[in-house]
């Protein structure tokens, strides 16, 4: 009879992958600027009143739409650093 052959083992990394580490770092980099837009959104959510807002934004508002569009697509557009 032939010799069995072994099975793969798995190998576990006890050191973390350089991907994670660099996750982890970025996570920490911009965890406090996260923390503070949420501040902000709470706070301007319970002190403006929401018709206010949804005037300003909402269908019909006096606001032009072109404007709007602008807005929403500047947070697609790529930051070009230099």
């Amino acid at each position: 009879m032939g010799a069995r052959k072994k099975s793969p083992q798995v190998t576990l990394y006890r050191a973390k992958p350089a991907g994670v580490t660099e996750a982890i770092k970025t996570l920490l980099l911009v965890l406090p600027t996260l923390i503070g837009a949420f501040l902000i959104a709470g706070y301007i959510r319970v002190l403006m009143p929401e018709d206010v807002v949804r005037e300003w934004l909402g269908e019909g508002s006096v606001f032009p739409l072109q404007h709007r569009f602008t807005m929403r697509a500047g947070v697609f557009k790529p930051s070009q650093h230099t």
